[in-house]
């Protein structure tokens, strides 16, 4: 029986400024071998095995699943109101439900997922709506000797219609695909060759991979001051009765929610161009990656956590907010200095999180180890570099049986590599059957 574990080790890297205020360079140099390693291993489908890890539990863990979230049937548990919150110290454990009940079987981990998405969504970035009641069209043109590729997708809800414009760059001379994809956030698509983000180009040297343009303000824009007014903002349209930023009122919606629900509905694109009869889109739906450093890092790690059809995030210098626990921050680092509860952005957040400022962070029911968590069983690299004190940083080591699904590289992790060395192509079941857990 596999069973899912946490482990928290030494506390996330907050901020990447040296003691005299000077950025850290990337740890690009440092990352290199690890990210090219575990892009040719999980985006990548090979026959091939590998010995260096005992990897049992792959036979019966999927890697993905072919729906945004396979646990949409359980329903959110109700919570206490804010006065009735109980103080938790140091984190919350991730395998204890609302109820009280602890079960650490991957056979009740999508339900526990769901519970903690739910606890996000209500505390800190609002609802990530599911598109029940949309209507999704998609269309994909090919690239040309001068342009990339582009996918077109038409989201239309209550007869407002948002487009989602991609760039798409296909492989020439590796075949005809399908090929697996790197979801770059991205303010805008440019240029005709592959966009792999902040991502070193080096990296994907000799793979066959496609690259698509998450553009974000086609959805929601990012602001350079906080808050600032979204109602005209795409997502915001479709979704009057949501709210980031400025509003009347407190906020009930921030713009990692709606982020998260772009990727979705780029991807519910991708898989309809992908059978579209004539020059259908060349891409293995089984081998997404996403991709962001600094806010745009926060918004990768939102978009992996929130769509179980991703393989792969990669979640680079994401900062306060992002992999780091609101409460590490706040307990290791002198208020102001980094970014949490207290002086993060409330348009990328939902107003209601500033009900956990200060000391009030404690009682938050849930914390971002949970958001890594929720990542599982696909695969997370959180590429770091070291804080002023020289201390490398791994929040989360571990979160199945299998210690590759879950990653952070640092200098400490030079000479790790064989944790990456694992094929990921062999066909997996479904979710095993649930089995009863006590009524929530």
């Amino acid at each position: 029986m596999a069973h899912l574990r946490s482990l928290w080790t030494r506390p996330e890297m907050l901020h990447s400024r040296t003691s005299i205020g000077k950025p850290l360079p990337p740890c690009f140099s440092l990352c290199l071998p690890y990210l090219a390693l575990l892009l040719a291993f999980v985006l990548i489908p090979s026959p091939a095995t590998f010995a260096q890890e005992n990897t049992y539990a792959d036979s019966y863990l999927p890697l993905v699943y072919p729906v945004e979230n396979s646990g949409a049937h359980f329903p959110a548990p109700n919570f206490p109101d804010f006065a009735h919150l109980p103080i938790i110290r140091p984190l919350p454990d991730p395998f204890r439900f609302a109820n009280g009940w602890r079960d650490t079987r991957f056979q009740s981990w999508e339900r526990r997922r769901n519970e903690i998405k739910a606890a996000i969504e209500k505390y800190e970035i609002g609802p990530k709506p599911d598109c029940s009641d949309c209507t999704i069209t998609a269309s994909y043109t090919p690239p040309t000797a001068t342009a990339k590729g582009v996918l077109t997708v038409n989201v239309t809800r209550n007869g407002k219609t948002l487009t989602l414009t991609s760039g798409v760059y296909v492989p020439s001379g590796m075949g005809n695909g399908p090929f697996p994809a790197l979801i770059a956030m991205t303010f805008f698509s440019f240029g005709t060759g592959p966009n792999y983000g902040s991502l070193p180009a080096s990296a994907f040297a000799g793979l066959p991979v496609m690259t698509l343009d998450f553009v974000h303000n086609q959805v929601t824009n990012y602001s350079f001051s906080s808050p600032s007014k979204h109602s005209t903002d795409p997502f915001y349209q479709l979704y009057p009765e949501l709210c980031a930023g400025l509003c009347n009122g407190t906020s009930n919606s921030g713009q990692y929610a709606a982020w998260s629900w772009g990727v979705s509905r780029l991807i519910d694109g991708m898989q309809i161009a992908s059978h579209q009869a004539v020059n259908p889109l060349p891409v293995d739906m089984k081998h997404l990656a996403v991709t962001g450093c600094s806010y745009a890092g926060k918004m990768a790690l939102f978009a992996g956590a929130f769509d179980e059809r991703i393989a792969l995030t990669i979640a680079q210098e994401n900062g306060g907010g992002g992999a780091p626990a609101w409460r590490v921050s706040r307990e290791i680092e002198p208020q102001g200095s980094v970014e949490d509860v207290d002086d993060t952005n409330y348009d990328w957040f939902g107003g209601q999180m500033q009900q956990f400022a200060a000391e009030n962070v404690y009682k938050l029911p849930e914390d971002h180890h949970e958001l890594m968590a929720m990542v599982a069983p696909a695969r997370c690299l959180k590429p770091a570099i070291q804080i002023s004190t020289g201390s490398p940083t791994a929040p989360i080591t571990s979160l199945l049986a299998l210690p590759s699904r879950s990653t952070t590289h640092s200098e400490s992790a030079i000479g790790s590599a064989s944790i990456l060395m694992e094929d990921t192509s062999t066909a997996r079941p479904s979710r095993p059957k649930l089995p009863p857990l006590p009524p929530l």
